[in-house]
């Protein structure tokens, strides 16, 4: 991705909208932040981005990939996986890649693709996201795409609860409440609530409503707390729940591969 002329492409599989969004839109922040000042110009101007990179799913036409679509496409495609006793991540991870690879090879008029981006809750298992690197890197040689790993902690509810700060000014009686009810506060400590357990007072989905309202069809009304929020309070924040390991792994791996020659600080 030397030649700044180019459109980097990215293919993104998450298993919802929200997965998705902050994947997306966390990775455009960084480069348009913490570039190189060229990348952060290309990077400044929503209405050109799509023009220096692209999101897609792996069928043409869509703008990403649900989990659910790799194992039908596998399928269609007869990409087996082998290995006894191997995780649900491993194993998806790497049909994931050997989709992407296949796609690439079987398509040599199209834009090679530059990296595959996978996004999967944590569901508050911590090494999930070293089981879908490890499956990624599979057996074989290494792809020609990148991969990036995109695991919130325990869910992607608290990415946003993390990045909740600035706009509560509004709900800071009900932030009070959630603190007490908790018996911590969900903006700082995010990865202490829980995942897919409605019942739990814990529940991330339930304390982010508490805390923001309904997000919308689009997730519209939460979009701020990772689009506005300073990355350095969702750092902070989230940094338990997964948000720094993300932004640094922009920063070590898309920021290289869009032309940035500078070494990385671990900041």
């Amino acid at each position: 991705m030397g030649d700044r002329s180019m459109t980097a492409r990215f293919v993104l599989v998450a298993e919802d909208e929200l997965g998705q969004r902050l994947a997306r839109d966390l990775a455009d922040r960084v480069v348009a932040e913490r570039g190189v000042e060229w990348l952060r110009d290309l990077w400044a101007d929503e209405g050109t981005l799509s023009m220096h990179r692209t999101f897609s799913g792996f069928r043409a036409g869509q703008g990403w990939c649900r989990w659910a679509e790799v194992k039908r496409l596998a399928e269609e495609r007869s990409i087996r996986v082998h290995g006894l006793g191997m995780s649900a991540e491993r194993a998806m991870a790497r049909k994931a890649v050997a989709i992407a690879a296949e796609i690439d090879a079987a398509s040599p008029d199209e834009p090679r693709i530059d990296a595959l981006f996978l996004v999967h809750d944590t569901d508050g298992d911590e090494e999930v996201r070293e089981r879908l690197r490890d499956g990624a890197r599979g057996r074989g040689a290494p792809p020609s795409f990148r991969v990036i790993v995109v695991a919130p902690h325990p869910e992607s509810e608290a990415w946003v609860i993390a990045g909740a700060a600035p706009w509560l000014a509004k709900g800071q009686i009900q932030h009070g409440e959630e603190r007490k009810r908790l018996g911590f506060d969900p903006v700082t400590r995010p990865e202490l609530l829980s995942a897919n357990r409605a019942t739990d007072k814990r529940d991330a989905k339930r304390v982010c409503e508490a805390l923001l309202g309904p997000h919308g069809d689009a997730y519209q009304a939460w979009e701020r707390c990772w689009k506005e929020t300073p990355l350095e309070t969702l750092e902070q924040h989230g940094a338990h729940a997964g948000v720094r390991a993300y932004t640094q792994e922009i920063e070590e791996t898309l920021l290289p591969l869009l032309g940035d020659p500078r070494p990385r600080d671990g900041r």
